[in-house]
């Protein structure tokens, strides 16, 4: 049986109550992106110039993005979320991926993407979007 998306979730350190974790509520769709960027390293043949060129590449520099989409809550990690982004300071937590294991950054987590939304009958939608400060860490589950 597979796992469910909304335990794809990122934490945040609960500033009042430390060692708690306060979870941005609302939040209906997950995502999570790891990748890398490719260089390429191919080099002619130095004997025959005229031969096909096989690429090659070596992984380089490596990005992880975090985002979540849903429904407006006034909740507390909201208003913590929202503090951070307008003050540019990175929020402590983690990233969990039920089944596989737990993204952290000692560094702290900017948002670099936060958002609002919605017709004039519907509710409040929201989108915020995380990405490491610094160096990030995989510990598998």
């Amino acid at each position: 049986m597979g796992e469910l998306a909304r335990s794809l979730a990122f934490i945040m350190d609960d500033p009042d109550n430390a060692g708690e974790f306060l979870m941005i509520c609302g939040i209906k769709t997950h995502s999570l992106e790891v990748s890398a960027n490719m260089v390429d390293t191919t080099v002619p043949d130095c004997d025959d110039r005229s031969a096909p060129l096989q690429k090659t590449t070596r992984y380089g520099m490596k990005e992880l993005s975090i985002e979540g989409d849903g429904l407006f809550q006034d909740h507390a990690a909201v208003k913590l979320a929202v503090g951070a982004f307008e003050a540019q300071i990175p929020l402590d937590g983690k990233c969990v991926v039920p089944g596989l294991g737990t993204y952290t950054c000692v560094a702290g987590w900017n948002i670099p993407k936060l958002s609002f939304g919605g017709d004039m009958e519907e509710d409040l939608s929201m989108s915020i979007g995380f990405m490491p400060a610094g160096k990030y860490v995989f510990t598998a589950e």
